[in-house]
């Protein structure tokens, strides 16, 4: 008995299952649709336009993203940020994956999206850049903070007759961030 096996497409690099004229399903209506099948097609983006016609802005001040943003201000579009993109652009990929987009204005999370703004930084780099612009937020002005710094304040001074248990519970975070912030691991910046 005959054991068949099912041909791939024609199209290098592509491993479909051929269904006509040797091509899989998506390389034959590509085929049919632009007259070659290996066009790499492209979803239209309003977004991703209007990024490629100010990637040449050169104004001083910041250039607003007009489309969707994060909860914290920073422009989105599909799955990075606007100003990762723009700088993409504008300045070719990062050094490494590590590398972020910095913001010389500071105000990326306004979504300044300005090319001339933004250029590639590490994570060390960035942060020191938040110090310099005020805009690095910590303790209790996090959005996500559970305790206020008269909370840790308390922690500290009861951290030697409780337990981290103990505390935990009573200001409603876990034992070890209970530990950590009696051995001033957490809340570092707080005297």
């Amino acid at each position: 008995m005959r054991h068949l096996m099912a041909e791939t497409c024609s199209v290098e690099g592509c491993d479909a299952v051929r269904s006509a004229k040797g091509l899989c399903e998506k390389h034959h209506k590509r085929l049919l649709r632009h007259g070659d099948a290996a066009v790499v097609e492209t979803v239209p983006s309003p977004a991703r336009d209007w990024l490629e016609e100010h990637v040449a802005h050169q104004g001083g001040d910041c250039l607003i993203w007009p489309f969707a943003r994060l909860n914290n201000g920073y422009g989105c579009i599909r799955s990075t940020t606007a100003s990762r993109a723009m700088c993409i652009l504008a300045n070719g990929p990062p050094p490494s994956l590590d590398h972020e987009a910095a913001h010389s204005c500071g105000k990326g999370h306004e979504a300044c999206v300005n090319p001339l703004h933004l250029r590639w930084a590490t994570p060390l780099e960035n942060v020191g850049d938040q110090e310099v612009h005020g805009t690095i937020v910590w303790g209790e002005a996090a959005p996500n903070a559970k305790l206020t710094e008269a909370d840790v304040r308390l922690m500290r001074r009861l951290g030697s007759r409780y337990s981290a248990v103990e505390l935990g519970e009573a200001f409603g975070v876990s034992r070890q961030t209970a530990r950590d912030i009696v051995a001033r691991r957490r809340w570092k910046r707080l005297a």
